[in-house]
């Protein structure tokens, strides 16, 4: 059975300072906005991803703030680990449709969720995933990006599409500096585009991250963790590409997901080597319409939030 520790919020709030006090080790990013260079954890050496201009368009968004509870004197803290894992099972729900809805307005009345979440990410944002191993720091960044979206979405609900948070005057808000990690404040858009695709350097590291959308892959029902990385992503790849999201065939027609094109360089960059992909996790009903194929018609994405 779990034990819950009580802690004085003044005893929590001088830890956080503590924390932040603390030296860190940056990433390693020259100063221009639109450019991030991080260290390979497996290599050591460094790739740099552009991530498109964003000089004049990155909005600050506050930190998670420490939660603080003036009717109470102590707070319940369990492991920050297993309070992610409890508000994806607890508010994440699976449909007939095949698409894992999450219950963002059900959180946003859960005050005492809420602080876990913050907990959470600010337990994150305190590691050094430079120092990690490679799939340690791949769910890492993962389960990061994951939680800070869920947490600025549930900030602005309601809203009927992530798109309609914006960073600046830009539709979404991956331009937002959400969190700080060993120095660096980053936004969305540097976790994914500056650090998760060129770093990893897989495909399968969109199969990893949830936008709160559609037509993106599923939010995971669990954490990702190292331990069990290869056979989730293998999952988690074959349940969208062969759901209508990722790959869909009529009347002799392929539509597929968007994110096959808007990032064909990280599938080899060529129709051949996309197909290949799908093909190589496709079911067999779904192989065998994709034999023979040499083109996708068209693309879809469904920007709608992935909400109940």
């Amino acid at each position: 059975m779990n034990k819950h520790i009580y802690i004085p919020v003044w005893i929590l709030l001088l830890s956080c300072c503590a924390l932040t006090a603390t030296a860190q080790e940056p990433i390693h990013a020259p100063p221009a906005p639109e450019r991030l260079s991080v260290p390979s954890s497996s290599t050591g050496t460094h790739h740099t991803q552009d991530v498109g201009s964003r000089a004049s368009s990155v909005s600050q968004e506050p930190a998670p703030q420490v939660p603080t509870n003036t009717d109470e004197a102590t707070l319940i803290l369990t492991n920050p680990a297993n309070q992610w894992a409890n508000i994806l099972a607890q508010y994440g729900h699976m449909g007939t449709d095949g698409i894992r809805r999450f219950d963002y307005e059900k959180l946003k009345a859960s005050q005492a969720d809420m602080d876990s979440l913050a907990i959470f990410i600010m337990n994150q944002a305190s590691k050094k995933p430079s120092r990690m191993p490679r799939d340690q720091a791949m769910a890492y960044w993962a389960n990061l990006y994951n939680a800070l979206t869920i947490e600025v979405v549930v900030r602005n609900y309601p809203v009927d599409s992530i798109r309609q948070i914006k960073s600046g005057f830009r539709k979404g808000p991956w331009k937002r500096k959400l969190i700080t990690v060993e120095g660096q404040a980053l936004t969305l858009d540097d976790i994914e585009h500056g650090i998760m695709r060129p770093q990893f350097n897989t495909p399968l590291v969109h199969y990893m991250l949830n936008c709160a959308s559609i037509s993106c892959p599923n939010l995971s029902a669990h954490p990702w963790r190292a331990a069990t990385l290869e056979a989730d992503l293998d999952t988690a790849a074959h349940a969208y590409i062969n759901s209508p999201r990722g790959v869909s065939i009529e009347d002799g027609r392929m539509t597929a997901s968007r994110i096959y094109k808007w990032f064909k360089k990280d599938f080899e960059n060529s129709n051949t080597s996309v197909l290949a992909h799908l093909s190589s996790y496709a079911d067999a009903d779904l192989r065998k319409q994709l034999e023979g194929r040499t083109k996708i018609d068209r693309y879809a994405y469904d920007w709608t939030l992935n909400a109940p």
